[in-house]
């Protein structure tokens, strides 16, 4: 009896110390990331070297480190350099020096984004830096219109709104943007009409996609140029992205259930916005990786999701409407595809949202059918005037000043909402291009 009672009790020890292992190994493995250096909103110049000192908290011995510089609003920025240690070691105190090889930046806020991986555990922490660089300068602004069924105009105004040269091209319309980097202007049109990209001072084509005509269906769905990259919606489902010169650089095909019609990135992920092809009404939110385009996540949105603001890696702030058809917030994670309810100490209006465009980091213009709101993140909402109920936005940061258009109607507004001018164009506007020297 009395064996049989201790083989009993050592079998029990070892279930149990063989329970708390597993529960450790299911654990999920913990990152920290400490910056000590340099200091916040320190001041450095183009091709400055920037000595990053941080400490990186893990269980594991090494993990992987990426050091990238994104925008004031955590965007990618154009032709910088990723710094990749593969075996970078934790718990102690290090220094990575980081170049600021970009002669392009312009003179503003940045931050350095540090990303540890280890195992399925990934973590980012960010320094934000002042790069004083070549000065931006607004050159003006291109608008496009809807000629007739059949073409769309593309025009050149001068700072002034002095108009410098215009040009039509034959098919519909599917979407338009700029590339200041490069200097190009894109349009694309949807049943008819090739996706053309086309030098910003002369609008001469400098490549196209050819479109093909399939009767009764588009083909081309929206047009979004990130980081240099145009990426670019089918009908069939699939997402691709061509650099300046018009070679393929992403391509994301989905199951053909979801037609793409926006996106966005979040570092490393690419949020396309689509509805479904059975239901119109039904929307999704899918993220793909950069660069492969391998799928991630698939994620319902019930109502209308219009715009996306990436907060950091993790969390993209999307505006849009409800099933009601009334405004509505909603905080999205890329990795996770996981939705909830931003922090707003505030009520949203119950009003129906038509457009928005990106101020600085924590604000964002907003239109309603009752006029422009500013909204400021986890602060207010404020109406700053009910002159319009626009159906574009831009916000030109140099002189601070908001451009609106609604139907032919096109606006300039101080900051306030104080209307500065407004002018009767010819033709519908479709879209309104702020054109910058870089």
């Amino acid at each position: 009896m009395e064996k049989t009672f201790k083989i009993f009790v050592l079998s029990l020890s070892f279930f149990v110390i063989f329970f708390v292992q597993c529960k450790k190994e299911d654990e999920p493995l913990q990152i920290e990331i400490n910056i000590t250096g340099p200091a916040p909103n320190s001041s450095y110049a183009v091709n400055d070297t920037v000595k990053l000192t941080l400490t990186v908290v893990s269980p594991r011995p090494t993990v992987t480190l990426y050091v990238t510089l994104v925008g004031n609003e955590l965007e990618p920025v154009s032709f910088t350099n990723t710094v990749m240690i593969p075996d970078f070691e934790t718990g102690k105190e290090s220094g990575v020096l980081y170049v600021l090889d970009n002669e392009d930046l312009a003179t503003g806020n940045y931050n350095l984004r540090v990303k540890a991986s280890a195992e399925d555990n990934t973590v980012y922490a960010y320094r934000r830096i002042y790069i004083t660089g070549l000065p931006r300068e607004f050159k003006g602004f291109f608008i496009v219109s809807s000629e007739n069924s059949g073409q769309v105009g593309i025009e050149r105004f001068d700072a002034g709104f002095s108009s410098v040269l215009k040009r039509f091209l034959q098919g519909n319309y599917a979407g338009s943007d700029i590339n200041d980097a490069d200097q190009l202007v894109y349009v694309a049109g949807k049943n008819l009409g090739n996706l053309s990209a086309m030098t910003a001072d002369s609008l001469k084509t400098l490549w196209e996609v050819p479109l093909v005509p399939n009767t009764g269906q588009p083909y081309f769905t929206f047009i979004r140029e990130i980081d240099r990259i145009l990426y670019t919606g089918f009908f069939d489902g699939r997402v691709e992205g061509y650099d300046d010169g018009g070679d393929l650089s992403f391509s994301a095909a989905t199951n053909g259930l979801t037609i793409p019609v926006g996106a966005g990135r979040a570092g490393d992920i690419l949020v396309v916005l689509s509805v479904s092809t059975n239901n119109v009404m039904e929307h999704w939110l899918e993220t793909y990786f950069i660069p492969s385009g391998a799928a991630n996540s698939k994620t319902t949105f019930l109502g209308t999701p219009l715009y996306l603001k990436t907060q950091d890696q993790a969390n993209v702030l999307l505006f849009g409407n409800d099933t009601e058809g009334n405004f509505k917030t909603r905080l999205f994670n890329p990795l996770t595809g996981l939705l909830t309810d931003p922090y707003q100490p505030f009520e949203l209006p119950e009003k129906e949202m038509l457009c928005a465009a990106g101020m600085d980091s924590g604000r964002t213009l907003i239109g309603l059918a009752d006029g422009i709101y500013i909204y400021t993140d986890q602060e207010s909402i404020v109406r700053i005037t009910d002159a319009v109920a626009p159906q574009l936005l831009r916000w030109e940061p140099l002189g601070r000043t908001i451009r609106a258009a609604a139907s032919q109607e096109i606006y300039l507004f101080s900051e306030e909402g104080t209307i500065i001018s407004q002018t009767t164009y010819p033709k519908p506007v479709l879209n309104l291009l702020l054109y910058y020297n870089k």
